[in-house]
């Protein structure tokens, strides 16, 4: 049986889906307004790696076929860093996990799934050296890893058929505060997709073995997310994601293979 969630929650969320911050899934003329603006800043980030990315996997302009590219990408990712592309895999489940227990319609369902598959697609253009690093980063290696959603926005945007995941790939490190980056976006203002990836990321990140450290324990990470709520993460969808997902996973997590 499912937990309460805030009332009118739902009716609000909807409505967010077709509102005017750029959401992917109206697929209307605002997106392109979106997308547009998006398409300034990521150009004026004057470096090769996106471009060399779309290139290296030979990702034509006309693509139509969006698994055929997810497939692409994922495999270009596990090439290079097989714990990023695991990564990938469990955040588009969380996503979709938590979108069903939204009462999203299946499309939007699905949509969340694909947009955590690719979220971390912009590490692409991150060294391995930085990726694989198994002490503490430098500042100048953790400013390389903040330019990774505008990367994988840039990427994203050599591929007509995911142009819809364009607003979460962007915008997954924004937090509810507007401390995050690239943009600095705060509250609602941060479209819903970016905000359910948000969740999912920092739990993933919490819970799974990295090059840098030991996997944390289920309650010690969901204790931190409740820290997190109406700082870094929407304060209504973490209790959400806690309760009607990690609470309905056997061991409180997704383990690749079961």
């Amino acid at each position: 049986m499912r937990g309460r969630r805030p009332k009118g929650l739902r009716e609000g969320i909807l409505r967010r889906l077709e509102g005017v911050r750029g959401m992917a899934i109206t697929g209307n003329c605002k997106l392109a307004a979106w997308n547009q603006a998006l398409a300034i800043q990521v150009d004026q980030w004057n470096q090769p790696p996106a471009v060399l990315v779309r290139a290296a996997l030979s990702l034509p302009k006309a693509m139509t076929g969006s698994e055929e590219t997810i497939s692409a990408l994922l495999g270009a990712v596990e090439a290079k860093s097989p714990h990023t592309a695991n990564h990938l895999v469990r955040v588009g489940r969380y996503a979709g996990l938590l979108a069903g227990a939204l009462d999203l319609p299946e499309a939007h369902v699905g949509h969340l799934e694909r947009c955590g598959l690719l979220h971390d697609v912009g590490k692409l253009g991150v060294p391995e050296r930085v990726l694989e690093k198994p002490g503490k980063l430098t500042s100048e290696e953790w400013g390389l890893i903040q330019l990774h959603p505008i990367i994988g926005a840039s990427v994203i945007r050599g591929c007509p058929s995911l142009t819809p995941l364009l607003p979460a790939i962007a915008m997954h490190h924004e937090r509810w505060d507007g401390k995050g980056y690239p943009y600095g976006a705060a509250g609602a203002a941060i479209p819903l997709e970016a905000r359910i990836l948000s969740i999912c990321d920092a739990f993933d990140t919490m819970t799974s073995e990295r090059p840098y450290k030991a996997p944390m324990a289920v309650d010690e990470a969901s204790r931190q997310l409740t820290e997190s709520a109406g700082s870094q993460l929407d304060p209504e969808l973490v209790p959400i994601f806690l309760e009607q997902v990690v609470q309905a996973l056997p061991g409180g997590v997704i383990r690749l293979g079961e």
